[in-house]
């Protein structure tokens, strides 16, 4: 990845798709800062077996393939940049509510909102991605793409396992940190890339 990074070739993608690549690495460091643990973390809180509190798991799988079905349309109706930005502002959001929480009826409303608002950004991104890079470029533009998610969900659980050490909340405010900057970032500085025609 990081030959990549350095090579020349990397001026053929426009500023907006760095934006993207730089900003997946801090969201996708900061989700997976809580999602090894969460189970452990609402398991501790509410002090419910494992099996119950293993069903929101399933309350947030099955909400997420509901929203893929849908996220499209958004994305579509809406633009890539809106649906993009709202997932990252409520994914941030729900990890402070979950500090809040402290019922299974509450975790299960929240884990079920964030699997609803997980896929519009994933969707959103594609389509912006597909939108930003010509086709001849799109392998070499996913597949950096993916390389930066994988890289953040690999440095999150070490950085989110060290703040848990200290207390779980700071792991929740760090996910959340990460989610509200990218989110801000893209609303500042990212453009729409649907156009008018599109819709």
């Amino acid at each position: 990845m990081f030959r990549q990074l350095s090579n020349p070739s990397r001026k053929k993608f426009p500023r907006q798709f760095w934006l993207m690549f730089w900003g997946l690495l801090l969201s996708s460091s900061g989700a997976s800062m809580i999602w090894p643990f969460l189970l452990i973390y609402i398991n501790g809180k509410l002090n419910l077996p494992l099996t119950t509190v293993g069903t929101l798991i399933t309350i947030n799988a099955i909400s997420s393939v509901a929203s893929t079905f849908l996220a499209g349309t958004f994305a579509d109706r809406f633009g890539r940049k809106g649906v993009m930005v709202l997932s990252l502002f409520a994914d941030g959001i729900l990890f402070i509510l979950m500090i809040q929480a402290n019922d299974y009826l509450t975790f299960a409303i929240l884990m079920a909102a964030r699997g609803f608002s997980n896929p519009l950004y994933r969707v959103g991104a594609d389509a912006m991605l597909a939108d930003l890079i010509p086709q001849e470029d799109r392998p070499e533009a996913y597949a950096l793409i993916r390389m930066v998610s994988n890289l953040g969900i690999a440095i999150g659980p070490a950085v989110g396992g060290f703040l848990a050490a200290t207390s779980y909340d700071l792991a929740f405010y760090a996910a959340a940190s990460g989610m509200g900057v990218y989110g801000l970032l893209m609303a500042l500085f990212g453009r729409e890339t649907l156009h008018a025609d599109q819709k």
